[in-house]
């Protein structure tokens, strides 16, 4: 496995259910360390990319194009294999924790479980390294809290048991799906900036997937890339960048000889944009530290 290689690549994915496209044909790259946002408006398709990428498309889904994981094709794979990766290499974030934790077991037993399905290790040291891990996601009190039922926490702390379950094994990939919906604006920032803390120290890349322009942004990313050309952007009166941000706050340099959307400039002077990196309701979102710093 190459190191310079992509860690995950998704190449013209389409996913349809019943002859209704769901996902129009999809490329993007995520490297090592990188996290990177898939933003869009609610039934654009990202939380089916996402599920495409974890292989939980239910068998009804009419799938085309290709994944790859650390340079492996997914779409090939067993269930047996599926299985293996899932929680271990990549690890997911869904949408509401109160629905996704067990009601019926503490929430220390949850975390330790997610380690011992993967690792041979004895239920005495998933429960110590489950300790380490609620203090690595930072929820409060957490020896107290680890008998503790979802019910006990708040929606924040839920969240955190959430990431802490979803790291449990150090994945390569975290996916993150609408980690901050219904938590207010103090602990929305609190749960983006734990995600790159973690990113950083673990070394691992985030797919951050979103409805919302903004919150990238406020997270100090740097560049939005659309599927549709410049000029159609232009056009399009429904466009959310044209409506709502003004290229400048998008743009790594303000050149105003640059792509009004993602700022890039060719040596000559002339404006390099990327085509196809998502459908026309999709936007990929680059944060501005590639890597692992």
């Amino acid at each position: 496995m190459s190191l310079s290689a992509p860690l995950l690549q998704i190449d013209q994915l389409s996913v349809s259910f019943g002859g209704h496209a769901a996902v129009r044909p999809l490329d993007l790259t995520i490297a090592r360390g990188e996290i990177l946002a898939l933003v869009g408006e609610s039934g654009s398709g990202k939380s089916t990319v996402a599920l495409a990428t974890m292989g939980l498309l239910p068998g009804r889904a009419q799938v085309q194009g290709a994944i790859r994981f650390e340079e492996k094709p997914l779409f090939t794979q067993s269930e047996r294999e599926w299985s293996a990766l899932r929680g271990n290499r990549i690890g997911m974030i869904f949408q509401e924790p109160m629905t996704s934790l067990n009601p019926l077991q503490p929430i220390g037993r949850q975390v330790a479980e997610a380690l011992t399905l993967h690792r041979p290790m004895s239920a005495q040291a998933a429960h110590k390294e489950a300790r380490e891990l609620l203090e690595l996601v930072r929820l409060p009190e957490p020896q107290r809290r680890f008998g503790h039922y979802p019910h006990q926490l708040s929606g924040g702390q839920r969240q955190r048991v959430m990431i802490a379950i979803a790291v449990a094994c150090r994945p390569g990939l975290l996916i993150a799906d609408e980690p901050t919906t219904a938590l207010d604006v103090t602990i929305q920032a609190q749960i983006l900036e734990l995600l790159d803390r973690l990113r950083r120290e673990l070394s691992m890349a985030v797919l951050l997937i979103t409805h919302d322009l903004g919150r990238p942004r406020a997270s100090g990313y740097r560049r939005v890339c659309p599927a549709a050309p410049c000029r159609r952007l232009r056009r399009s009166p429904i466009c959310p960048i044209r409506r709502r941000d003004r290229p400048s706050a998008w743009r790594s340099g303000n050149s105003p000889s640059g792509c009004w959307t993602c700022g890039q400039v060719r040596s000559d002077g002339s404006v390099l944009h990327r085509r196809s990196w998502c459908s026309s309701s999709l936007w990929v979102v680059q944060a501005q530290k590639g890597g692992g710093g």
